[in-house]
């Protein structure tokens, strides 16, 4: 029956869209037994594994402005150009017409790699609540330390210009000396601060690289261990913090007479040859020692969550290792695939009859 299809279609005119049988019929009939129902289970796996995705997203309240969701996503818009590249290819056959086998296997190719890299995206993802990672990851108080860290940041920030004015301006050597010296102790605090201040953004940036990949397949030997230093970095700047408040008073000291036992005083009275000066650099200062203690308190009062933290990120790592070299793997092949068959997601296919 199936000879006979096939015999009886390509008696038609290919060009003339005549079609005889079913769908499932042509399509077996040109592309061999099983291919129609082939094409349906690889568009039902594209369906469930977004629909899978979305749920995650939810789950982890993931904001559509997510690093992790607008990486995931590209992926895909690639699943999904792909499929509609293939789907027109074999309604075309449904329907009686005959592109070419070749390249219709050269995109089933690159639909399975595409569904096999997504797939494995959602089990990092499901390996997120296994590890307790997802769970820890939500109750981190990162839009607070944001928040403290950006207040200090923008206080740090007007002290560290008039900081630099009034060395500028002093005559006396030793007062231009005290104020070079607080200016290099501040410049050293804006690198931990400023990791802190944007902590959302790079916890999210080492989420995507480490689980997910750089989004150029062949970068990806050069980002291996990225996200693990990273998160250390995080680790150690947030850890640090605490401590700048007893490095102030050591810098304190050496600018002029002992300072108290109070964080972040400094005795600009003697060094800044004006008494406006002295009372303006004194006012933003203290505005950064609010800031500082804000932001030593969130820490303080969030020390189990951070830990909590840190150590569900090791678990999660340790769990989709395989997973995430596997999908670097898979990545690669795609990528090499489409450079091979001159294929690209921002062209249509255009399938005309074989010759």
């Amino acid at each position: 029956m199936q000879g006979e299809g096939s015999q009886r279609s390509e008696a038609g005119s290919p060009k003339g869209g005549i079609t005889v049988g079913t769908p499932k019929q042509m399509v077996d009939a040109y592309l061999g037994d099983g291919m129609y129902d082939g094409w349906q289970d690889l568009d039902k796996q594209e369906r469930d594994a977004e629909r899978e995705f979305f749920l995650y997203r939810g789950q982890l309240s993931l904001s559509l402005s997510s690093p992790l969701v607008q990486r995931i996503s590209q992926d895909y818009d690639v699943v999904r150009r792909i499929a509609g590249d293939y789907s027109n290819a074999l309604k075309l056959v449904s329907l009686g017409r005959r592109p070419s086998k070749e390249k219709i296997g050269q995109v089933f190719t690159l639909y399975t790699l595409a569904l096999i890299i997504v797939d494995n995206q959602n089990e990092m993802l499901d390996a997120m609540f296994a590890t307790g990672f997802a769970g820890a990851l939500i109750v981190f108080p990162i839009m607070l330390l944001q928040a403290q860290a950006n207040q200090m940041l923008d206080a740090l920030e007007e002290l560290q210009k008039e900081l630099e004015k009034a060395e500028h301006e002093v005559k006396n050597a030793h007062n231009k000396r005290a104020f070079h010296l607080a200016v290099t102790f501040f410049q050293a605090m804006f690198p931990e601060i400023s990791l802190a201040a944007r902590g959302s953004i790079f916890l999210g940036g080492v989420i995507v690289d480490e689980a997910l990949g750089p989004p150029d397949a062949t970068t990806a030997d050069k980002t291996k261990g990225i996200a693990t230093s990273a998160i250390e970095q995080f680790s150690e700047a947030i850890h640090d913090i605490p401590e700048l408040g007893e490095t102030a008073r050591g810098v304190a000291e050496k600018m002029g007479k002992a300072a108290t036992l109070a964080t972040f005083y400094f005795d600009y009275e003697e060094i800044s040859e004006g008494e406006e000066r002295a009372e303006k650099l004194k006012e933003l200062t203290e505005k950064v020692k609010r800031g500082y203690d804000g932001l030593t308190k969130v820490l303080d009062d969030n020390k189990v969550k951070i830990q909590q933290f840190l150590l569900a990120f090791e678990r999660w790592m340790k769990a989709i290792e395989g997973i995430r070299t596997g999908t670097d793997g898979y990545r690669q092949r795609l990528s090499d695939h489409m450079d091979e068959f001159g294929y690209s997601v921002r062209q249509v296919v255009s399938w005309p009859d074989a010759a």
